[in-house]
């Protein structure tokens, strides 16, 4: 009898150690888990793309020089609003400015544009088939063509 009992002591102490046993193992896995799936944000995105900490997606590296040449009908003239584009007195009507970018200065654009109308480094973007916060989507409008194949691939845009 007091061989079944200390069997059934060690046994229910085997239990309590296994259940203990089985927490850290789950604890361990969860840490290693944590520690091991950071990825540096430099090598989080491939090509020509950077991390964007702000947006938490990878972001198509823009040529500042090509961004901030201005066309001779004002596309692409740095602005912080419509006015300003308006006042140039050129076909620009409308102050664009960059969702993913942290700076508050846009360029001026052409609204319910043709490709034409986007010279330069500038492309003529239509993302009426979509809606978002992030773009004007009513009529089409001139982006660089840094940021054309974002419109592209991240929102479905057409460009030309």
């Amino acid at each position: 009898m007091e061989n079944v009992r200390n069997s059934q002591k060690t046994i229910a102490r085997f239990s309590i150690q296994l259940k203990h046993a089985n927490r850290f193992v789950v604890f361990c896995t969860l840490l290693f888990l944590a520690i091991g799936c950071t990825i540096p944000e430099d090598e989080r995105c491939a090509g020509d793309y950077e991390w964007d900490p702000s947006y938490q997606l990878c972001l198509k590296i823009s040529n500042a020089t090509e961004d901030a040449t201005p066309q001779p009908n004002g596309v692409g003239t740095p602005c912080t609003t419509d006015a300003e584009c308006i006042a140039l007195g050129q076909a620009v009507d409308y102050c664009i400015l960059d969702p993913f970018s942290v700076e508050p200065v846009g360029i001026c654009s052409v609204l319910d544009c043709v490709a034409t109308d986007c010279t330069g480094p500038h492309a003529c973007c239509d993302c009426t088939s979509i809606e978002t916060e992030w773009v004007r989507t009513d009529v089409s409008f001139c982006v660089p063509t840094s940021r054309e194949s974002l419109l592209k691939e991240s929102l479905g845009c057409s460009c030309e």
